[in-house]
């Protein structure tokens, strides 16, 4: 079995090691949120970076790579034609306001090209992600538990869930399980534990604006579009899919008023017939360039592939890994795959 060997030695390699491997290729990075401020409808998925954090991030990436913006990514996926050594190309998904207020200063002093995908319900704060709900609610019990309430929030869940839900560490598993298919058991359980899910949206306004929207787009950053509500396509039929995919790249569209929109996956295309995808594109030019998660590949299909900069930064794990350290994992996959694609086991 040479697989497993040659894993542990791509495993030892530095990084300057795969930059040297993977200088014809593109990398691709992208985050969803940054700041200093307690992030109470995001902090139980992931942990954000702060904004020194993620400066510093900016610094190391100018040190070793060359930033690209999304005219010169489509013109290479076009085209073909050869990149400069090190490109990275950087995007966020998901839309948070943060992306205007901390992160949009930073790559205007640092001068750095961003792509930010946007899922359009939540435009103006008009709806919220069913995952960012989830983080809320484990934020409640969390302070109920402070309160020596904690008791009466494990009966709510039970009572609504129709299920003996014993402790906080159980629970939180169980609600970070559930689905966009869910909402309507997750907005019970917001009645219940008295989380004010509308309250919140008006107050912080989490996400981004037509306003903060435009203007970043005058500044000369892309909008791309991330699905009306973030729903996984693959648990889509079709049709449904293709709704999700057009609407959202329409509705930004006409907020950005630029002529092709790029569309990230929500989640990920996994499970995805890319072919009956890709055809949604040839017969609606506006699309632009697909985005995904899980690499640093392009796919054939122009199917950009990105690294995710908080995967070691979930929940309640304490963050374990560095951005070189992310990036070197990243590259080592990427290198098991060829390996993988060309017979080696």
């Amino acid at each position: 079995m040479l697989l497993p060997f040659l894993s542990a030695m791509l495993r030892v390699l530095p990084l300057s090691f795969y930059l040297r491997v993977f200088r014809g290729k593109v990398t691709a990075l992208f985050y969803h949120a940054v700041g200093d401020r307690l992030f109470p409808h995001v902090q139980h998925l992931f942990r954000p970076f702060s904004a020194d954090e993620f400066e510093g991030h900016l610094c190391f990436l100018k040190g070793h790579y060359r930033f690209i913006d999304y005219a010169e990514l489509v013109h290479y996926c076009a085209t073909g034609s050869p990149l400069p050594p090190g490109v990275l190309h950087l995007s966020f998904d998901d839309g948070y306001s943060e992306c205007h207020s901390v992160v949009r200063p930073l790559l205007l002093k640092h001068r750095i090209p961003c792509v930010f995908f946007i899922s359009s319900d939540w435009i103006d704060n008009k709806r919220m992600f069913y995952r960012n709900k989830v983080s809320l609610l484990i934020e409640r019990l969390i302070e109920m538990e402070r309160e020596g309430r904690g008791e009466e929030g494990l009966m709510c869940l039970s009572r609504v869930l129709s299920r003996k839900v014993r402790e906080i560490h159980s629970a939180k598993k169980f609600l970070l399980r559930l689905t966009w298919a869910d909402e309507q058991v997750i907005d019970c359980l917001g009645k219940g534990l008295q989380v004010d899910f509308p309250g919140f949206l008006q107050d912080r306004r989490p996400y981004l604006s037509v306003e903060q929207i435009r203007q970043m787009v005058s500044e000369g950053f892309v909008i791309g579009a991330h699905g009306r509500s973030h729903a996984p396509l693959s648990q889509l039929d079709f049709e449904a899919a293709k709704t999700e995919m057009i609407d959202s790249v329409r509705i930004v569209r006409e907020v950005s008023g630029a002529q092709e929109i790029p569309f990230s996956f929500p989640f990920s295309s996994r499970g995805l017939d890319l072919d009956r995808v890709w055809s949604i594109r040839r017969n609606n030019p506006f699309l632009g360039l697909f985005f995904d998660s899980g690499g640093v590949e392009i796919e054939k299909s122009c199917v950009v592939k990105r690294v995710w900069a908080e995967a070691d930064r979930n929940g309640d794990v304490p963050p374990a890994a560095s951005l070189p350290q992310t990036l070197q994992q990243a590259y080592v996959r990427a290198a098991e795959n060829f390996f993988r694609l060309h017979g080696v086991r």
